[in-house]
């Protein structure tokens, strides 16, 4: 469960978006292990809910840093790109490719 933070920081969200996207790869794989075969139930829709109010409260803040522009595309790719799997529109597929480009960083930015 998420703890809620009064005026959170986007350096704080990203500390919440952190365990908040453990504890829904960690549902999803309880899922997985349980032999569902895909993500649902009440846990993983509880660690989803709480992800997604954490991306709700990125977005509404400025970034101010390039850390705060990833932390933004990665609430973005959690939210719009689900599966990791580039979509087939072209201007889907440049959003994702920014976003890939952004979370993952580029050759050479070290």
């Amino acid at each position: 469960m998420m703890t809620p933070i009064l005026v959170p920081t986007l350096d704080e969200l990203a500390v919440e978006f952190e365990r908040a996207s453990a504890a829904e790869r960690a549902a999803n794989a309880l899922c997985v292990a349980s032999g569902e075969g895909k993500a649902e139930g009440f846990a993983y829709d509880e660690a989803c809910s709480a992800l997604g109010e954490v991306c709700q409260q990125i977005a509404e803040l400025p970034a101010q840093t390039m850390a705060h522009v990833r932390l933004k595309a990665r609430a973005l790719a959690w939210q719009s790109f689900p599966d990791g799997q580039e979509p087939a529109p072209i201007d889907e597929r440049l959003a994702f490719q920014l976003v890939r480009a952004l979370v993952d960083g580029l050759p050479g930015d070290g």
